[in-house]
């Protein structure tokens, strides 16, 4: 009985050791990581993969992160980077870090065509503060990232000759046909109802996509948000300011099309001073508000607890104040 024991764990600890090594092969493709750093942007460019087939692709992805006083400008390829054939390429939303900083990603699918070892040349990204003369912008270049793509052909297949096609051979008379042909039909006719029934669907997902929030509802949803933090309350109040400033310039690019989050709080108000899209009763207290906020951000001002709190009021009063009458 001591010696069936014995087999059976010494068994489960080989078959446990086999496991262990698979998962550790499987995990053991990386793809590229690469952190680049210039000044106030930073620049992470990474791939899913280092090495595949022909048949497959690779994603290759740059994201930047600078404040959001700054334009950035990502690469732009024309269908081709080097050997690689650039199939797709989308940009991601900018996001707003917890920082004040803005993170802007650009996600690139590249198609090799034979095998063989190729290299992803270096891509430049361009970044300048907003409203700066466009030859005084800056350059961070990425580096050379080396992909290695095999054959999906076996190795003892170069060389083999492609024989001559055999005449066709007439299969013998069989009910076994109608049987395979009544399962064909049955099959064709779930493909047809399962097309349905996922068109359908998906045609009222789209329905419910369409689905447009007005600006007003997420402005007041963010600060709310925003009050449960309590970032004051923790001693983020630059933060605090950086955050509210954003929500309130974010609501009036939604709400008037004015484009508040690319500009200086002074190109903004002269923005405002050539355009009616803004009701003039408003101004006044967008402009207090704006410059409060820029001396917290950026002249270190230290605002009390009810200056906090006013600012807070403001931005949530002039959200109101504005909200189309059509969508109350």
């Amino acid at each position: 009985m001591k010696k069936i024991l014995i087999v059976i764990i010494l068994c489960l600890g080989f078959l446990t050791a086999c496991s262990k090594q698979g998962q550790a092969k499987k995990t053991g493709a990386v793809g590229i990581r690469d952190e680049i750093k210039r000044g106030p942007v930073s620049v992470l460019v990474t791939s899913d993969k280092k090495a595949i087939s022909v048949a497959d692709n690779v994603t290759f992805n740059i994201s930047v992160i600078a404040g959001e006083d700054y334009d950035i400008e990502l690469p732009n390829p024309e269908g081709k980077l080097d050997k690689f054939e650039v199939i797709d390429f989308t940009t991601v939303q900018k996001e707003l870090l917890d920082d004040g900083r803005v993170k802007v990603s650009r996600s690139y699918v590249l198609e090799p065509f034979l095998a063989g070892s190729y290299v992803i040349p270096p891509l430049k990204i361009y970044f300048n503060k907003k409203g700066a003369a466009s030859d005084k912008r800056h350059l961070v270049e990425t580096g050379k990232y080396k992909i290695f793509v095999t054959s999906v052909l076996p190795e003892d297949a170069k060389g083999n000759s492609i024989n001559d096609i055999v005449d066709p051979v007439a299969l013998p008379y069989s009910v076994m046909t109608f049987v395979w042909i009544l399962l064909a039909v049955i099959v064709l006719i779930l493909i047809v109802v399962a097309f349905i029934i996922i068109h359908r669907r998906n045609a009222t997902i789209k329905e419910q996509q369409a689905i447009i929030i007005p600006p007003h509802e997420i402005a007041l949803k963010a600060l709310d948000d925003l009050r449960a933090e309590d970032l004051p309350g923790n001693g983020q109040i630059k933060l605090f300011y950086q955050r509210v400033s954003s929500i309130l310039r974010i609501y009036i690019e939604d709400r008037f099309g004015l484009r508040a989050p690319e500009q200086t709080t002074e190109e903004f108000l002269v923005t405002l001073q050539e355009t009616s899209a803004l009701p003039r009763q408003y101004q006044s207290l967008l402009e207090t508000f704006l410059k409060h906020c820029d001396l917290v951000k950026f002249a270190e001002l230290h605002p009390n607890e009810d200056e906090i709190k006013k600012t807070f009021e403001s931005c949530r009063a002039f959200v109101v104040g504005t909200i189309r009458r059509q969508e109350v």
